[in-house]
């Protein structure tokens, strides 16, 4: 009796594995609703922040050919004193449809808005605010760790204290990726970012975001994962890490 009900646990075991292991994987193939919209923009972020320069990170959907980056001072009657990046035409995505938009010329501890747009006039807004360019009193959030594509209202509670900088500490989504793939990868990304209240809070504030092991792939994976060739499209899509124009760190270790 103690035997076939050993056997039985084994199976049933074996079946909630396979069942995790499915769900798993269609977690990953699932793609990101906001891809879905012919001529926009999927989602954007910003990093890099120093007293007078700027990245903006932004993927566009599938077959879009360009987009530019147009950023003002946030205040009224600033239109005049917007800056377009590049500054004539648009500039072409990667093979992901991932654009690095860098802006310098800013003033000191100011705030911006910023948008993305594409030829068809598709348009995903955002803001920042540059450092001061000496000491300065600053505010600075912390998290990790939320289930993939969370909509919680935290990330609307973090984004009310207007901080000026906003620090992912790791396990951005946990698909678990086991296989070498990037468009896996991309996937994820597209799934967290395309979360409204996430999304919300990654165009608001600067970004510093650093890898735990479910950003390098599989649970408990590491620097050293045999996925980290496909893990660097991940680090070519999130927001530089450096805090001034001549300084830009190796990315953070896992935890």
């Amino acid at each position: 009796m103690a035997t076939a009900q050993g056997r039985a646990g084994v199976v049933s075991l074996c079946w909630l594995v396979l069942v995790a292991s499915l769900l798993g994987w269609l977690a990953v193939a699932r793609p990101a609703p906001l891809l879905a919209q012919a001529g926009g923009v999927a989602w954007a972020w910003s990093g890099a922040i120093t007293h007078e320069s700027a990245t903006v990170v932004a993927r566009v959907a599938d077959g879009v050919t360009g987009a530019r980056l147009v950023i003002t001072p946030d205040r009224a009657g600033a239109e005049a004193d917007a800056m377009t990046v590049p500054s004539t035409g648009m500039a072409a995505p990667d093979a992901h449809g991932v654009i690095r938009f860098a802006v310098t010329r800013l003033s000191p501890a100011t705030r911006y808005r910023y948008r993305v747009e594409t030829p068809s006039g598709e348009r995903l807004d955002g803001r920042l605010r540059t450092w001061a360019d000496g000491p300065f009193s600053f505010r600075v959030t912390f998290a990790s760790c939320a289930t993939t594509a969370s909509n919680s209202r935290v990330f609307d509670a973090i984004r009310s204290m207007t901080p000026d900088l906003f620090v992912h500490m790791g396990d951005f989504h946990y698909l678990n990726i086991s296989r070498d793939d990037h468009a896996a990868f991309r996937r994820g990304y597209d799934r967290v970012l395309s979360s409204p209240r996430q999304s919300a809070l990654y165009r608001s504030t600067p970004i510093a975001y650093m890898f735990d092991d479910h950003d390098f792939g599989a649970n408990n994976a590491d620097s050293t994962s045999a996925k980290k060739p496909r893990c660097s499209w991940a680090k070519s899509a999130r927001p530089p890490l450096r805090t001034k124009a001549v300084l830009e760190p190796e990315p953070l270790t896992t935890k």
